[in-house]
C-alpha cells in the first residue's frame, strides 16, 4: 500500500473508532491523531501542523496510533527495533551501555528485570556483547510486557543469539517460578506478562539486582509513574529509567527519519509530545543521578 492510500485507510479507521467512542480523553487522542494524519498528506501541511498545532497538544491525553488501533502494534514494535538497531543516532545506546557496564562490573548470579520490554532489542545488544566476551556469569533477564505482539517479536529477535541463551515464556511469573530459573547456569530470558503495577505483590523487597525501563514511562500518567517508580525501588537494589524529554527541536529530526513510514512517524512524534518536560523529571540527589543526551533522551539512576 502506498503512503497516500495508507493515510486514507488510517483516517477511515480513526473516524470509525471515533463514532463508537464516548470517553472524552480517548476522543481527544483520536482527534489529535486525525489532525496529525491529515497533516501528513503533504510536507507543507505537516510543517504547519508541527509549528502551530503540535506545541499546544496535551501530552497527557495523547496516544500513539497502535494504542488506538492495535492492528498496527506489531508493525510499531518492528519499526522501533529497526531504529534501535542503528548505532546512529544511537537511540538506546545510553541504556544499553549502562546495563552492559553493570553486568560486567558486578560478577556473580544476577536477576535483572526489564519493564515494558517490547521487542527486547536492548537485551539482544547487551547479550551479544556478553557472548563476544565469553561471559561466564549466570544472568536471568525477566522481561515484563503484556503485549502478545511484543513477546512474539522479542522471542524471534533473541533467537538470533543461538543456543547460548535460554528463552522461556511464563505468563504470570511468581517469585518461586523465577527462583527455579535463576538457579540454572548461563544466560536466561523469561518473557512474562505480569502487570507491572503488581510486581510489589509478587516479589520480595530488593529481589532484583537491577530493574530498568527503556522508552516506556512516557506511556504512564503522573500517578502511575510515581507508583511504578516507588514499586521498582522497593523490589530492586538498583533502578534505571531511560526515556525522552519533551523538546520541540527533537521533533524535526524525528519527522525527517519517519516521514516515509507513517506508523514510525506517528510513534516518534506522538511519543515526543507525550514526553515530560525537563522541569518535571527527577533531580540529582543523594540517591538519584540524572543525565541528559543530545538526542533528546535522559537516563535516571536510583541508588546502586
Amino acid at each position: 500500500m502506498n503512503r497516500k492510500a495508507e493515510i486514507q485507510t488510517i483516517l477511515s479507521e480513526l473516524e470509525a473508532l471515533k463514532s463508537e467512542t464516548r470517553d472524552a480523553d480517548k476522543l481527544y487522542a483520536i482527534d489529535a491523531n486525525i489532525a496529525f494524519y491529515k497533516a501528513t498528506k503533504s510536507v507543507f501541511k505537516y510543517i504547519w501542523w508541527l509549528i502551530t498545532v503540535a506545541p499546544k497538544l496535551d501530552g497527557a491525553k495523547l496516544l500513539e496510533i497502535n494504542d488506538l488501533l492495535p492492528k498496527y502494534d506489531e508493525r510499531m514494535h518492528l519499526t522501533l527495533i529497526g531504529v534501535e538497531k542503528k548505532r546512529f543516532p544511537g537511540l538506546i545506546n545510553a541504556i544499553s551501555d549502562k546495563v552492559f557496564e553493570y553486568i560486567t562490573k558486578n560478577k556473580g548470579a544476577r536477576v535483572i528485570g526489564s519493564v515494558g520490554s517490547g521487542g527486547m532489542e536492548l537485551e539482544r545488544q547487551v547479550i551479544s556483547k556478553l557472548i563476544l566476551l565469553n561471559y561466564s556469569g549466570d544472568i536471568t533477564f525477566i522481561a515484563f510486557d503484556q503485549s502478545d505482539d511484543a513477546h512474539k517479536i522479542a522471542k524471534k529477535n533473541l533467537e538470533e543469539l543461538g543456543e547460548q541463551v535460554s528463552i522461556m515464556t511464563i505468563d504470570n511469573l511468581s517469585q518461586e517460578d523465577s527462583n527455579k530459573v535463576v538457579l540454572k547456569k548461563g544466560i536466561k530470558v523469561i518473557l512474562a506478562r505480569n502487570n507491572v503495577f503488581d510486581l510489589k505483590n509478587k516479589f520480595s523487597q530488593q529481589y532484583f539486582d537491577l530493574v530498568y525501563s527503556s522508552l516506556f514511562t512516557h506511556h504512564l500518567d503522573d500517578r502511575q509513574y510515581d507508583t511504578l517508580t516507588m514499586d521498582l525501588k522497593s523490589v530492586s537494589k538498583y533502578v534505571i529509567e531511560y526515556d525522552g524529554y519533551r523538546s520541540f527541536f527533537q521533533l524535526i529530526p524525528q519527522s525527517v527519519v519517519g516521514w516515509h513510514d507513517t506508523i514510525l512517524l506517528n510513534g516518534s512524534v506522538m511519543s515526543g509530545l507525550r514526553y515530560r518536560q525537563k522541569k518535571f523529571l527527577p533531580r540529582n540527589d543523594s540517591d538519584i543521578k540524572i543525565n541528559f543526551f543530545q538526542i533528546g533522551t535522559y537516563l535516571v539512576e536510583y541508588s546502586e
